[in-house]
């Protein structure tokens, strides 16, 4: 049998084995729902904190990567109610650097920021539930059953729930892809009104 202070370093290297494999996707979804790096932080470090003092207690080792999704999304979802903040950003500065200097051209680089921006916009005025859903499958490819596991539904309720918010966010992605057609069909090419 182990004594007290074998089973604490123990649990302690178990606990820093699992947070290596899931600090990213933390980071990840923290930094979606937060829409910013200082915050996204500030929340990984908070989920993280949150997770050593319950581990112990986790009876399922196996479903570390929801229950870590689990307290990510609720530590995010806690913070952005303190700062009735609900902005995302889907690719910082840096990131379309990197896009941009890769494969694309400048024209297409352009438009595919202006996708992104459309595509976060469109996110950001969905609902916390549906913008979360979105984000744990679309964004970061959970499973149905993690992202159960994760906000606490039926697996029925999961997909039902990322369908209704799939359907919401193309159609607010069309009413502005529309909007714009339809603004640019009123100019000529020198910008002027037909």
């Amino acid at each position: 049998m182990f004594d007290k202070e074998e089973k604490t370093e123990s649990h302690v290297e178990e606990f820093e084995r699992h947070i290596i494999l899931y600090e990213k996707l933390m980071y990840n979804i923290a930094y979606r729902m937060m829409g910013n790096e200082e915050d996204a932080k500030d929340c990984t470090q908070e989920a993280c904190i949150k997770m050593y003092k319950q581990f112990l207690k986790l009876r399922d080792k196996s479903a570390i990567k929801a229950w870590a999704c689990k307290i990510t999304t609720n530590v995010c979802i806690d913070a952005m109610r303190k700062q009735s903040k609900r902005t995302t950003i889907l690719m910082d500065a840096d990131q379309f650097a990197q896009l941009k200097s890769n494969d694309m051209t400048p024209e297409e680089a352009v438009l595919y920021q202006e996708s992104i921006r459309e595509i976060q916009q469109a996110l950001d005025k969905l609902k916390l539930e549906y913008k979360t859903l979105i984000i744990l499958r679309d964004i970061n490819g959970l499973a149905y059953d993690e992202i159960g596991f994760a906000m606490g539904l039926k697996l029925g309720t999961v997909k039902s729930r990322l369908s209704r918010a799939r359907k919401i966010m193309s159609k607010l992605l069309l009413e502005k892809r529309n909007k714009e057609k339809n603004k640019s069909s009123l100019l000529d090419e020198g910008g002027e009104r037909l």
